[in-house]
């Protein structure tokens, strides 16, 4: 499969859908903790990753599980000395992160598409 046949930016949409109706429609134990933890460890990392022309998957995944954490604690601590401390903000955050990174791997894939031309009728 070619780097950009990889099916991430559904995934991570999907993730964000799911985390965020687990968050915000109060979905008990335990499916929301493992639907949030799946999305915290994985989800913001790998929509960065996705842009990126890493050839090896399990350099992929490593990049992408730690720039996950960084990311994590990033907005964490950003949030915390800005004194506007909030879990379902943070999580927002996160959120909005992945989502743009998705579209930036969709509007990657569409750019490197050979352009469809017309049959002509010679």
């Amino acid at each position: 499969m070619t780097r950009l046949g990889r099916p991430w930016p559904a995934v991570i949409v999907g993730s964000c859908v799911a985390v965020a109706a687990c968050n915000w429609l109060a979905v008990g134990q335990p499916v929301r903790s493992i639907f949030v933890f799946w999305f915290f460890l994985i989800c913001p990392g790998l929509a960065i990753v996705g842009v990126l022309d890493i050839q090896d998957r399990l350099a992929e995944a490593v990049v992408a599980i730690g720039l996950s954490l960084a990311l994590d604690t990033g907005v964490a601590i950003v949030m915390v000395l800005a004194r506007i401390w909030s879990p379902d903000a943070g999580l927002g955050v996160l959120i909005g992160i992945s989502l743009l990174g998705a579209a930036a791997q969709m509007e990657l894939y569409r750019r490197r598409q050979p352009a469809l031309r017309p049959i002509s009728g010679a």
